[in-house]
């Protein structure tokens, strides 16, 4: 007897074929006889109701889209609620989202295994109403994943009920009114969400947001996170450096600002403000106004003698976006900042262009005045065949 099955069923192409739709159904069902589990499916565009009884418990992951068939796909998820494990929903719409939850007939749905739960959609839902569900539904109380690439689509709390202590990762683009609502939940208030190691904050931040309530939800979800990526750049690199200034986010090893340029002194502050931080991502560095204005031949020393130690834990840089023109500024940049810190050599800084970064160190580190701060830099990067 068959103990785990995972079938993918893909019934698009059988939308306009009832018969070769119901052979598909019938395959399934004889799949589905003897099952001690039924693993994942994949279950799109169905082209009649008759398979859905049949789905009557033991899926563990179901993958769908949200379209004109929603309600039978989402009679599937009911079906399935006590043992389901992984849902990934993608909506072409977002008709009537609550019944994900709140069933037609006015029971609730509670997924009390549900431990992986992905929202997206590739477009902006036009007309989305989102609804609003009674403070004594918990749907996903053991949550420890939840990725939206989509707005977020309830008015209050929802998803968020229940799961304080197991959720671990979060993908998130809120809109204003999502940060207002947080804001009046308290959902990320301090004592919450310890265990919400890793954060993504999106793109389709307003730009004209309130500073005051964008910074209290950085904050606020970021708190006790191991993993901050922030991809926004409406948010504008002077108001997410004075929200890291806070120095509230000490626990916080990997930060990813991947589209924002940094100037050498942000940096700098970055640093004196994230004690544990150990790896940063950013793009097109600059020496920025205050070390711009000092003769070159200085500024090895004016590193080693205001900064040094700056940070010890800090060993990984890496620069993901890079013209030709800033190779020099990225490699200056590099070897001040390993003067500085005692874990990073230039060996460990990261480059789109790497071999010609190495070629450019290796060439300042040759001549006076930074050849005498070898050996706090090395080892110099090496280039790639």
């Amino acid at each position: 007897m068959m103990k785990n099955i995972n079938v993918t069923c893909h019934l698009a192409k059988f939308k306009a074929d009832k018969v070769r739709g119901e052979l598909i159904g019938r395959f399934v069902r004889l799949l589905y006889t003897n099952k001690q589990e039924f693993g994942a499916v994949n279950f799109n565009n169905p082209t009649s109701s008759s398979l859905v009884p049949n789905f009557t418990s033991g899926i563990t992951e179901l993958d769908t889209d949200w379209d004109d068939h929603y309600e039978l796909k989402v009679r599937i998820a009911h079906l399935n609620a006590l043992t389901l494990r992984c849902l990934f929903i993608r909506f072409q719409h977002a008709k009537n989202i609550h019944t994900l939850i709140n069933s037609h007939e006015s029971y609730i749905v509670v997924y009390p295994n549900l431990h992986f739960l992905e929202l997206q959609s590739s477009t902006l839902l036009q007309h989305l109403v989102k609804p609003t569900m009674s403070k004594e539904v918990v749907p996903f109380p053991k949550l420890q994943y939840l990725f939206m690439k989509m707005d977020y689509p309830f008015a209050d709390d929802t998803l968020f009920r229940g799961n304080s202590d197991t959720l671990e990762f979060l993908k998130i683009q809120p809109d204003i009114e999502t940060m207002y609502m947080m804001d009046r939940c308290g959902v990320f208030t301090r004592t919450k969400y310890r265990r919400l190691r890793g954060v993504r904050i999106s793109e389709r931040l307003a730009a004209d947001a309130p500073k005051d309530i964008v910074a209290r939800f950085v904050l606020g979800v970021s708190s006790h996170a191991q993993v901050l990526t922030i991809e926004d750049v409406t948010l504008g690199r002077e108001f997410v450096m004075s929200v890291i200034r806070v120095k509230s986010l000490d626990q916080l090893q990997r930060l990813n600002m991947n589209n924002f340029n940094l100037t050498l002194c942000e940096i700098i502050n970055m640093l004196r403000s994230l004690p544990s931080l150990t790896h940063l991502v950013s793009c097109e560095p600059e020496l920025g106004y205050q070390f711009g204005e000092l003769e070159v031949d200085d500024l090895g020393e004016y590193m080693l003698m205001a900064y040094y130690p700056l940070s010890k834990t800090f060993r990984s840089w890496t620069c993901c976006r890079l013209s030709t023109s800033t190779v020099d500024e990225l490699s200056l940049c590099a070897i001040l900042l390993a003067i500085a810190c005692p874990r990073l050599s230039c060996a460990s800084v990261g480059s789109i262009k790497f071999n010609e970064y190495c070629e450019c160190v290796g060439e300042m580190m040759s001549e006076e005045p930074l050849a005498s701060y070898l050996d706090l830099v090395e080892p110099l990067p090496q280039p790639r065949e």
